[in-house]
Order: C-alpha cells, then sequence, then structure tokens
C-alpha cells in the first residue's frame, strides 16, 4: 500500500460506506492513471537492456566480409570470320557497257576464254576489257535465242527467224535446220547437236548430216524449248507445250506423275556431273 501511495501521491483517501458518487469517480479516476503509469514506467524499465542486448550481440558478432565473385575464365576471343567458299563478286553487263539489249537469252564460253551472249538485238561478246556487239558477214542482225560451244571450240547460234549458224574464228557457216526459229541447243557425248525449233521439232546435226526428229519418229511435240543429254546418253527435251519426253532406247518416252515427274509444266532441262536432269517448270 505505501508503494501505491508513493506511486499515486498523498492523497490517496479511502473510501467508506455511503459517501457520495462523486469522490469515488475521482478515485477511480486515478487508480485508472495509476494503473497507466505503472505499464509505461514497467516499459521504459525494460527498453534499456532490450537495446543493450541487440546492440551487445551485434558487436560481438564478427562482420563477416562481403562475398568476393570467384574470378571466371575470359571468354577465348573468337576467330575472325571465314568468308564462305566459291563467294562471287557480283557485277553487271547492260546496255551501258555495250551489250545491244538489255534482254538476254543464253550464254556461253568459247576456249580462248571469250564470253558470248545471245540478246534481242543480237550476238554480244566479252573479251575481258569491253563488251561489243557482234557484225560478222554473213550473220543477220536480230534476235538471238540460243548458244552453245562444243569441243572443237565452234560457237553455236540459234536466231528466232534466220536459223542455225556455227561460227569458228572468222568464219561462219549457216546450218540448215527443219525451221527457221532455233530455241535451244545442246551436245550429246558423240559431239552431235541437238536443235530445238519452234514447231520443226529436234534437229539431230551429226558431223556431216542433219537429221530431223519430229512426230514422224515418235517425238510427241514439234515446238522444243529446250534439251539436254544426261550421263547415260539418254535425251531429255522439254517441249513448248510444257511437256517433258527423254529418248531411251531407240524411242521417246513422255514423262508423266506415274515415272516420279510432279506435273508441272517443264520450261527447260540440264544434266549435271552425277547423273541427275534438273527440269525448271513454269508452275
Amino acid at each position: 500500500m505505501k508503494r501505491f501511495e508513493k506511486i499515486i501521491g498523498t492523497n490517496f483517501t479511502w473510501l467508506k460506506p455511503g459517501e457520495n458518487e462523486r469522490a469515488a469517480s475521482r478515485l477511480r479516476r486515478k487508480l485508472t492513471t495509476c494503473a497507466t503509469s505503472l505499464l509505461i514506467a514497467l516499459f521504459l524499465a525494460t527498453m534499456p537492456s532490450l537495446t543493450l542486448g541487440l546492440l551487445t550481440n551485434a558487436q560481438n558478432e564478427t562482420p563477416s566480409p562481403p562475398a568476393q565473385p570467384s574470378p571466371s575464365a575470359l571468354p577465348s576471343p573468337s576467330p575472325s570470320p571465314t568468308p564462305p567458299a566459291n563467294l562471287h563478286q557480283w557485277g553487271a553487263v547492260t546496255l551501258f557497257h555495250g551489250l545491244p539489249s538489255d534482254r538476254v537469252h543464253a550464254i556461253a564460253q568459247t576456249p580462248d576464254g571469250v564470253m558470248w551472249f545471245a540478246t534481242d538485238g543480237g550476238l554480244a561478246k566479252y573479251d575481258g576489257r569491253r563488251t561489243q556487239a557482234v557484225i560478222a558477214d554473213g550473220l543477220p542482225p536480230g534476235r538471238v535465242l540460243a548458244l552453245k560451244t562444243n569441243e572443237d571450240g565452234a560457237l553455236w547460234i540459234g536466231t528466232v527467224a534466220d536459223g542455225l549458224f556455227r561460227l569458228k574464228g572468222n568464219d561462219l557457216e549457216k546450218v540448215p535446220t527443219s525451221q527457221q526459229s532455233v530455241d535451244c541447243l545442246s551436245e550429246d557425248r558423240e559431239g552431235n547437236i541437238w536443235a530445238g525449233t519452234r514447231g520443226g521439232g529436234l534437229n539431230l546435226i551429226r558431223p556431216s548430216a542433219v537429221q530431223l526428229i519430229g512426230r514422224e519418229t515418235g517425238l510427241p511435240f514439234e515446238a522444243v524449248a529446250s534439251v539436254c543429254e544426261d550421263l547415260e546418253g539418254v535425251i531429255w527435251v522439254a517441249g513448248q507445250s510444257g511437256t517433258l519426253s527423254r529418248f531411251q532406247n531407240g524411242k521417246w518416252d513422255v514423262i508423266d506423275t506415274e515415272a516420279g515427274w510432279t506435273g508441272g509444266a517443264a520450261a527447260c532441262v540440264a544434266a549435271d556431273r552425277k547423273g541427275g536432269v534438273w527440269v525448271g517448270s513454269r508452275s
């Protein structure tokens, strides 16, 4: 009781039964204030020890040094990029450089290294220094569609309206054909020239004779767009109509979907060195 008197003060008074309610109310307020003050005093008395304990524990702990990143091996420098094999640098030979026309139908190279171009404006050549139109005695001006060089170095020239020509050196000769529009040329392993015409079938030009191959001999069309020979000696022909055919074992066959052909309209044929035959289509 003395402890409460010290905290509350000397005004602490015992109430006797029957005293007025005002005094009782004042007494209750003093008791409430006393209890609140006591709780605050107890809380403040414990704070220093809590704080001190936290500080002591923090001081006793040895601070760990920050983690050092483990050294990692530096990536080795990448080698310089190697240019791809057979990298070509593209250029252009145009009307500005001397071509008689910018529309080119065929290209061939003779053994002396000269490049020849079949254009809508006629025949042209490039000798490594300049490009120029070719004006040869007996070669009519106008559209050239096909070119082919053979083993003896001669250049065969197919025109749109003047037939087939053979140029070797400065000598030009006209070769008779079944039709004056020669659209494609090919050479077989025996040195024969195959000339596809626009409406006159195939012309097989042997060293000493010209043989006409058309519907009478089994060729399924007269207008020929492209011709080649594969490694087995089979002759492949694409017609102007898109029909694909081949000459094998003495007869002509039409290649259809049953033989593995996709059925598109054949536009050109070419044989590679491994025995395959490539067919370009229009669809």
